[in-house]
Formats: C-alpha cells, structure tokens, sequence
C-alpha cells in the first residue's frame, strides 16, 4: 500500500511539473500577445497626438477673425519687400528691407490700414525657407505671389507652386485668393511687357491646369516716387492702384473665403477621424482574433491535461 502512496505522489509530481511547463509556456505566449498590445496602442496614441494637430488647425480656421491676412511670396530679389512698402504707403522701404541678398528669414508681418501684410523668405534660399513660405501660404487670406518680369520661370518657383497646387486641397480658391504680380515693370517696354505677361500667363496655365484669376504688371519704384513727388502719372504707371483695387474685392469676400477654409479643414479632421477609426476597429478585430486563437489553444492544452489525468488514474487503478 505504501508503494502505491508513493508512486500517486510521483504521478502527482511529473503532473505538476508538466502542467507547469505548459503554463509557462502560455504565459510567454500571452506576453507576445501583450507586447503587440501595446505596440498598437503606442501607435493609436500617436495617431490621436497627430490628430491634435488637426483639431488645433481646425479650431483656429473656425475661430478666426483676424483681418485680412495678405501674404507676399517670391524669390528674394523679386520685389517682393518693396511691393509690400508701396502698398503700406511706405515710399522709402523702412519697414520691409530692400537688398540685392536675402534679409527676410522668416515670415514678417506689419498691420496697416485694416489689413495684416506678411513677408515671406525667399524661395531659393533654402529649403527651410520654402517651408516657411508654405506655411505662410496655408492661411488662404489674400496670397500675392511677386515675381521679375524680364526673367523665365525658375525651377523654385516651379517646384514650389507644384507643391502649393498638390497641398493646398482646392486649386480653384487659392487662384480666386492669389494676384500673381510682375514686378519691375520699369525694366522693359509696352510692347515686350504684353508678350512677357502672356508666356508667364502661359507657364502658369502648365502649372495649376487652368488659367490664373488675377495677373498684373506693376512698378513699386514707380508708385513711391509718384507719391514722393506728387506725380499722378507715375502712380498710375505704377499699377499699385490696380493691385489696391483688386485686394479690395478679394477682401469682400473674405468671410466666404475662411468659411471654405473651415470647410476644407474640417473634412480633412473628419478624414483622419475615420482613419482613426478604421486602425482601432482593425486593431480591436485582430487582438479578438489573437485572444481566440489563445483560447482554443488553452483549451486544447486542457483537453490534453485531461486526458493525461485520466490515463493517470487508469494506470493507477490497473496498480
């Protein structure tokens, strides 16, 4: 009898021990399953700080009542800074710097007469620079891109306009919102200055796949010297009344034009919204999948610890 006792305690043993083994087993099992968990969960979190930036773009569009915001882009010997002192009045450049090399290196903003002018870096003085020119660009106010008559399109302002036209979201409110400006007018006569709008016309159709809205020749020179000089004749030369004229009716609209912006901001949150949504349904879809995958394994593993247990006890009693 006690020989029987001490081999049920030897049976009760190796059943320990190998039950343990398997338990073990699974539990190295349910780590991976936890680790991927929390892999998933990282990557939900970071998805939901992403989206923070959405909301907070969002928000700001939908809060926005700032005035008209007008933005000045070109490259940094286009004009871009002088144009900007013609139209604040500024007939000796003090407040926007003139130089033949770059000075603005990051977006400068001067509030006058019931508008917020802003300058933007040169867009082939780096890369950064382009990125903060875009930057400027998004807030969809009243755009001016400045560009010298009497030279072709560069490859900057290509690229740049190609990537305005791939980021933007809508072509046509940008080309409503934007006056592309030839400036330097002084630097080439009546008769090549039509031919040269209309390539640069041209080159811009090539661009944004349609013709542009507003395109103007202007003299900031011109302007400022007529004012200086009380000259009515340079001021009209200049083309800067027209440039008035034209930010005027573009203004008018601006609630239309932010209203489109909110719009547009908010279909791009309810985008990354779905998006989110769409990875944690995935997520929670696979995690059920891998927790039911884990549960016929374990009840497999019982089966099998049963089934033991009952050949044990079978061979116990054949003892």
């Amino acid at each position: 009898m006690n020989s029987n006792n001490s081999n049920i305690n030897k049976i009760d043993e190796n059943k320990k021990r190998e039950y343990f083994i398997q338990s073990l087993t699974k539990k190295l099992n349910l780590e991976k399953e936890r680790e991927y968990f929390i892999q998933s969960l990282t990557k939900s979190l970071t998805k939901k700080l992403n989206l923070e930036k959405e909301f907070d773009t969002f928000f700001n569009a939908l809060s926005n009542k700032n005035k008209p915001n007008i933005t000045c882009l070109g490259l940094y010997n286009s004009g871009k800074s002088a144009l900007l002192n013609a139209l604040i009045d500024d007939y000796r450049d003090t407040t926007f710097i003139v130089a033949d090399k770059r000075q603005t290196i990051e977006n400068k903003s001067v509030e006058k007469n019931g508008y917020i002018y802003t300058d933007t870096p040169g867009l082939n003085a780096s890369v950064s620079d382009n990125v903060v020119a875009l930057s400027g660009i998004k807030a969809l106010d009243i755009n001016i891109f400045a560009h010298r008559i009497n030279t072709p399109i560069t490859e900057s302002e290509s690229e740049f306009l190609h990537k305005i036209k791939s980021e933007i979201g809508n072509v046509d409110d940008f080309l409503n919102n934007t006056i592309f400006v030839l400036t330097f007018k002084d630097q080439t006569d009546e008769s090549t200055e039509s031919i040269l709008k209309k390539d640069f016309d041209r080159q811009l159709e090539l661009i944004f796949g349609q013709k542009v809205k507003h395109l103007i020749v202007v003299c900031s020179k011109s302007y400022q010297d007529g004012k200086l000089q009380d000259k009515d004749l340079l001021i009209q030369y200049s083309g800067i009344e027209v440039l008035h004229n034209i930010i005027e009716k573009i203004a008018s609209n601006l609630e239309l034009i932010r209203a489109k912006r909110v719009a547009y901001e908010a279909l791009i949150l309810q985008s990354k919204i779905d998006e989110l949504i769409i990875e944690e349904e995935n997520n929670t879809e696979n995690l059920k999948k891998s927790m039911l995958k884990m549960e016929k394994e374990l009840n497999a593993d019982l089966e099998l610890i049963n089934l033991k247990i009952n050949n044990y006890y079978t061979d116990i009693r054949s003892i």
